[in-house]
């Protein structure tokens, strides 16, 4: 999904526009565009795709029990875009990063039964102290309490011990489908993608059956720059006792014991 689908969700041939990307000259430059990280309004960037997931699918960003409240219109409408996309963009395969459907697992698997799942798990810490620094953080709404998270803190409660259990619950959520999804499951490790940029992704397009050319090789750098470091310059004493007080079994679970550098 690009910025041009999530803004106007219900202009059927907007995925044509894709298409750019595929041809010889002007394409290779909007792959690098995107590669650098700068953005324009007029090039057809990735997107989650709120719009289409929440507003013309119906799926809603707050909705609880999803896989209950799905209607046949509901999955009619999604699987009308996604089959539009890699129909006008002639791709084998549609790739969504669109991180509210980290608990919609059981319901995407009974929609597409041939949907791939690629996991990416980050220390938690370092997610933690990062997700309490995004602008979105306060209006998030957490599934498992039914209030935004800014109500958390109103309660007088560590902000820190959310962000850490949103976390931990949302890794929860995807791992217990493991089993369901069988050899359609695959986990990766943020650590190993900023250390193993191009084998990660290597193994990544190999278990997705995904043509890996030279020119797609080349564009990918051997390592990026991990960031899981800044959680310890961020966080004061007692935000990392409370990290380790609410999610260190877990963490010890992953094999995060050691693994907090990178």
């Amino acid at each position: 999904i690009s910025n041009y689908s999530e803004r106007y969700p219900r202009v059927s041939a907007i995925p044509l526009i894709h298409r750019l990307h595929d041809l010889p000259v002007i394409g290779d430059r909007l792959k690098k565009r995107i590669i650098h990280d700068k953005p324009s309004a007029l090039i057809p960037w990735p997107h989650e795709g709120d719009a289409i997931y929440h507003d013309y699918a119906g799926f809603g960003q707050t909705v609880d029990g999803i896989e209950r409240e799905l209607t046949d219109e509901m999955q009619r409408r999604l699987k009308e875009k996604i089959s539009g996309h890699l129909r006008l963009t002639g791709k084998p395969r549609f790739l969504s990063k669109q991180t509210a459907n980290n608990r919609r697992v059981g319901l995407l698997d009974k929609m597409f039964p041939d949907a791939l799942y690629v996991h990416a798990i980050r220390d938690g810490r370092a997610v933690a102290s990062s997700t309490l620094r995004v602008p979105w953080w306060n209006d998030t709404h957490i599934w498992w309490l039914g209030y935004k998270a800014s109500q958390w803190q109103e309660e007088g409660r560590p902000p820190i011990e959310l962000s850490a259990r949103y976390w931990m619950r949302t890794v929860q959520e995807v791992r217990r489908h493991r089993e369901l999804l069988g050899d359609r499951y695959m986990e990766i490790r943020y650590e190993d993608l900023a250390r193993d940029t191009r084998g990660v992704i290597g193994e990544i397009t190999r278990v997705c059956a995904l043509r890996q050319s030279a020119a797609f090789t080349k564009r990918i750098p051997s390592t990026l720059p991990g960031m899981n470091y800044k959680w310890k310059e961020q966080l004061t004493d007692t935000e990392k006792a409370t990290l380790q007080e609410c999610i260190g079994e877990f963490l010890d679970e992953l094999g995060y014991v050691e693994i907090d550098e990178g």
